[in-house]
C-alpha cells in the first residue's frame, strides 16, 4: 500500500519513487470515471423499462456532464480549504451515493437529477488529481506522468461493459450499481488513510483567470480540439451500444462485449501517447492524433459487419494517445501566477462539449437521419477541428514555451 507521506512530493524525485502514488490515484480514478460512464452499457436495457428517444438518451450524458463541469469549476475553490487528498475522497464518496440514486431511478426526470448529482459529485476529483501529478511528477517526466493517470479511463472503457453485463446476470442491474457504489465508497476510505497527499493549492478560478486565458489564441485551440478528442472518445463510447443494438440488430450483451473488447488495445496507448508528446512534442501529436481519430470515427458511420468492427477497434487506439499532450500543454500554459491555470477552464469547456453535446448531436441526427449518420457527423466535425485548430506553426510547436 502506498504510504502517505509527503518525501517524495517534490519535481526534483525519482519518477519511479512515485510510480506507486501515480498508480494508486490512478485506482481512484478508475472506479470514480467506471461510475460515470458505466450508464452507457446500461442504456439498452433502461430504454426498455422507459421509453425515450436518442435525444433524450444523449441528453441524460450532456447532464451528467454539465453536474461534472460545474463541479471542476468549483473544485479549487474546495480543495484549498479541506486539501487535496480529502477533495479526491469526497469526490469518490459521493459518487458513489450518485450510484445508489441511478439504482433508484423508474422515470428519465429522475435519471436526469442523479445525473446531475453523480456529475457534480465526480467533477471534485479531475483538477485536484491534476494538481497532485503536477506536484508529485518529477517536471521532466510530466507528460508520462498524466499517461499513466490516464491509463485509468481506458480501462473504464474495457470493464465498464463488462461489470455492467456481469452485475446485471448476477443481480440485477440496480443491485449491481449499488455494489459498485460500495466499493468505491471503501476505496476511497482507503485512500483517505493512505494516499498521498500533496501540498500544491490551486487558485479559486476568478474573472481574472477567466479573462487572461479567453483572450489567449493557443488556450482556445488546445481546447477546440480537447473538445473533439473527448468526442472521440467518451462522446462516441456513450451512444455506441445504442448504434450497435438499435441499428445492427445485436443483443445487448453483445454488443457491451464489443465495445469492451474494442478498448482493450487503447489500455497501454496513454503510454504511447506521453512518449510520443515528449519526443516530437505536444502539439504535433495532439493535431496528428485528431485529425486520424476524426478519419477512423467516420466509417463507424457508414460501414457494417466485419469492416465496422474493425474501425470500432481501430478507433479508440488512436483517439487516446491525445490526452497526455494536451493536459501536459495546459500545465504548461500562462506566465506566473497564471501558470497551469488554463485546464481549470479549458476541461471543463472540453468535457462539456465533447462528452455532453456530442451524444446529443448524434442523439438528434439520430431521431432524423439514424444513428450510423449521427456518428459520421462527429467525425467530419473532428476531422475539421483538427485542420482548424491544429494549423498554426506557435501551436505545433508551443509545447516548448
Amino acid at each position: 500500500m502506498v504510504e502517505s507521506t509527503d518525501s517524495h512530493l517534490q519535481f526534483g524525485g525519482s519518477f519511479r519513487s512515485v510510480l506507486p502514488s501515480l498508480l494508486f490515484l490512478a485506482s481512484i480514478f478508475f472506479l470514480t470515471f467506471t461510475a460515470r460512464v458505466i450508464i452507457s452499457p446500461l442504456m439498452p436495457i433502461i430504454e426498455k423499462e422507459i421509453s425515450i428517444s436518442h435525444s433524450a438518451e444523449g441528453s441524460l450524458f450532456f447532464i451528467i456532464m454539465f453536474g461534472y463541469v460545474v463541479s471542476i469549476l468549483f473544485a479549487p475553490n474546495l480543495s484549498s480549504r479541506i486539501g487535496n487528498r480529502r477533495t479526491i475522497v469526497l469526490s469518490g464518496l459521493l459518487t458513489g451515493l450518485g450510484l445508489f440514486l441511478f439504482s433508484l431511478c423508474h422515470s428519465l426526470s429522475a435519471f436526469f437529477a442523479a445525473g446531475l448529482f453523480t456529475g457534480l459529485a465526480s467533477g471534485l476529483y479531475f483538477p485536484t488529481a491534476m494538481v497532485t501529478i503536477a506536484e508529485i511528477s518529477p517536471a521532466a517526466w510530466l507528460t508520462r506522468g498524466m499517461s499513466i493517470h490516464e491509463l485509468a479511463p481506458n480501462f473504464g472503457f474495457v470493464l465498464a461493459p463488462l461489470i455492467a453485463s456481469l452485475l446485471g446476470i448476477l443481480m440485477g442491474w440496480r443491485h449491481g450499481l449499488q455494489a459498485l457504489g460500495v466499493l468505491l465508497i471503501l476505496w476511497n476510505l482507503v485512500y483517505l488513510k493512505r494516499g498521498c497527499n500533496a501540498k500544491r493549492k490551486q487558485p479559486p478560478v476568478s474573472l481574472q483567470v477567466v479573462r487572461y486565458f479567453f483572450t489567449n489564441p493557443l488556450f482556445w485551440r488546445i481546447t477546440v480540439m480537447l473538445s473533439f478528442a473527448v468526442g472521440s472518445t467518451m462522446g462516441i463510447y456513450s451512444m455506441l451500444p445504442l448504434l450497435l443494438v438499435n441499428e445492427h440488430g445485436m443483443s445487448v450483451e453483445h454488443a457491451n462485449s464489443i465495445v469492451s473488447f474494442s478498448r482493450i488495445g487503447s489500455i497501454i496507448m496513454p503510454l504511447v501517447g506521453g512518449w510520443l508528446g515528449d519526443r516530437f512534442g505536444n502539439g504535433r501529436v495532439m493535431a496528428g492524433v485528431l485529425l486520424l481519430a476524426g478519419v477512423l470515427t467516420v466509417p463507424i458511420g457508414i460501414c457494417s459487419g466485419g469492416v465496422l468492427l474493425t474501425f470500432i477497434f481501430v478507433q479508440p487506439l488512436i483517439a487516446v494517445i491525445f490526452f497526455p499532450s494536451c493536459f501536459a500543454c495546459y500545465a504548461r500554459l500562462g506566465e506566473g501566477k497564471f501558470r497551469g491555470m488554463g485546464l481549470s477552464i479549458g476541461a471543463p469547456i472540453g468535457f462539456l462539449m465533447g462528452a455532453g453535446c456530442i451524444p446529443v448531436l448524434i442523439g438528434l441526427v439520430g431521431d432524423h437521419a439514424g444513428l450510423k449518420t449521427g456518428f459520421a457527423v462527429a467525425g467530419v466535425l473532428a476531422i475539421m477541428a483538427a485542420l482548424l485548430a491544429g494549423s498554426s506553426r506557435t501551436f505545433l510547436q508551443q509545447e516548448e514555451q
